[in-house]
């Protein structure tokens, strides 16, 4: 059996998986500095899509805050280490 570094998973990729989150992130960022957050913003393709980008924002903020918590959820499964703050 192999060992495994700690942080690293099983690929090694989690620098260029963050890297690629930073840039995603100064993507947004950009978007948002760029407009009103009552803007409503649509898809060509589906008419009823329509949504200002202060729901966009509220909803993926949610959205991060949930997945996090469900990835300390199974961390503390894991490790049976609590995290606190």
């Amino acid at each position: 059996m192999t060992e495994r570094r700690p942080g690293r998973g099983r690929s090694g990729r989690r620098p260029q998986l963050l890297a690629e989150y930073d840039r995603q992130c100064a993507v947004s960022n950009e978007i948002i500095a760029a407009h009103a957050l009552d803007v409503v913003g649509t898809h060509p393709d589906f008419g009823v899509s329509a949504a200002s980008l202060r729901w966009i924002v509220f909803h993926i903020t949610e959205a991060t805050a949930r997945h996090a918590g469900h990835t300390d959820a199974i961390r503390e499964l894991a490790d049976g280490k609590k995290g606190h703050y």
